[in-house]
């Protein structure tokens, strides 16, 4: 992930982490940051991988945006900010709309909003998720949570 890594063929091999570094603003460097902050966050690194996450967040692509406010929110469960994890679900929930991932980080800004102790948001989430006219495979879930917060469904 890091600098240059070894060289094939006698050429250097440059790793995630600098190509991030040398092309902060351009877009190859805001998706080369997604790739490493998912690398460090599947070490555990979460930390280091919010720096990379946030690189990411600034690109003009929607599917990267959207995957580094998810990886943002993932971060933030790993710290226990479960009502800014919810946040940032929410974020990549509304361009996933344009995508097809909207309900499912619904969902998980949904989970987080509950563990945050937000009952009220984490209701209106999971109802809207329940309520979707396309198939989801996280109307099950949004179902149980809705009945796990002492709701029931209409």
């Amino acid at each position: 992930m890091g600098g240059v890594s070894g060289t094939i063929r006698g050429e250097s091999v440059v790793g995630l982490t600098a190509i991030s570094s040398q092309y902060t603003s351009a877009e190859s460097g805001r998706l080369a940051a997604l790739y490493a902050g998912n690398a460090l966050s599947t070490l555990g690194r979460y930390s280091e991988a919010e720096r990379y996450f946030d690189q990411a967040s600034a690109a003009s692509s929607d599917i990267t945006k959207m995957g580094a406010l998810a990886g943002l929110g993932s971060c933030r469960s790993n710290g226990n900010q479960n009502a800014e994890a919810a946040k940032y679900y929410e974020q990549a929930a509304a361009i996933g709309a344009k995508l097809g991932d909207e309900d499912r980080y619904k969902l998980f800004a949904a989970m987080h909003y509950e563990k945050a102790g937000q009952k009220d948001k984490a209701l209106s989430l999971y109802r809207a998720i329940a309520a979707s006219p396309e198939f989801s495979e996280a109307i099950t879930e949004a179902k149980a949570g809705i009945i796990r917060l002492g709701a029931t469904l209409e």
